[in-house]
């Protein structure tokens, strides 16, 4: 097997564990609602959809104007307090830079607001490894619409790229957009019947399945 062209990463579940600061903006919005907290996992268990569907998942009996209230709560909060407690998972930060070494330009495809995903890269010096970064602030995982924009502006081919994630849409996405794609056991997403072409538990056995050496 070849390397590949370009590798296309989720965010959320995939380089960092944003699990416990969006557990407190989520309880923050809820307060907001006068709601109890609610535990990390069950907040994690929401996520991979987009910050619409996390609110309405947080705020299930909410009404338009609760939802808004809840927005623009978890907003604030998160804005300010999205890379406190979330960091990249153990080994990534040398996986990207061994993909880097090898001349593979890479992106991230995340359903997180663009602002938030650049804050969070941003803070830990990662964002130099890649050619683009693209947010749901407009079509969502797992449509394949963010991914076929990283492939054009890496300037690839999709059928020679991975997508590599955590959670089913990421999945979903990646094989709807020709992408081979790659799961990941470390992550905080479910697999569910997502497609996969290999299924890894950690950085090293993805470096070897994407046949790029060290």
């Amino acid at each position: 097997m070849t390397a590949p062209a370009a590798v296309l990463w989720d965010l959320d579940g995939t380089l960092v564990d944003s699990t416990l600061d969006l557990a407190a903006a989520g309880n923050a919005c809820r307060a907001a609602l006068g709601l109890p907290p609610l535990d990390v996992a069950t907040v994690a268990s929401y996520v991979g959809n987009g910050l619409g569907k996390l609110l309405e998942r947080l705020c299930p009996d909410a009404d338009p104007v609760g939802l808004a209230v809840a927005r623009d709560e978890f907003v604030a909060h998160y804005a300010k307090h999205c890379a406190d407690q979330t960091p990249v998972f153990p080994g990534v930060s040398e996986l990207l830079a061994v993909i880097a070494a090898a001349g593979i330009p890479q992106a991230v495809v995340t359903n997180k607001p663009l602002s938030f995903t650049t804050t969070i890269l941003d803070h830990h010096q990662l964002s130099a490894h890649f050619a683009a970064v693209i947010g749901g602030d407009g079509p969502k995982k797992p449509a394949p619409d963010q991914l076929l924009e990283a492939c054009q502006r890496c300037g690839v081919d999709p059928a020679a790229v991975w997508m590599v994630g955590d959670h089913h849409t990421d999945l979903q996405a990646g094989r709807a957009a020709g992408c081979r794609v790659a799961w990941v056991g470390w992550g905080i997403g479910k697999r569910d019947d997502g497609p996969i072409d290999v299924c890894v538990d950690t950085p090293e056995q993805l470096l070897a399945a994407l046949a790029i050496p060290r």
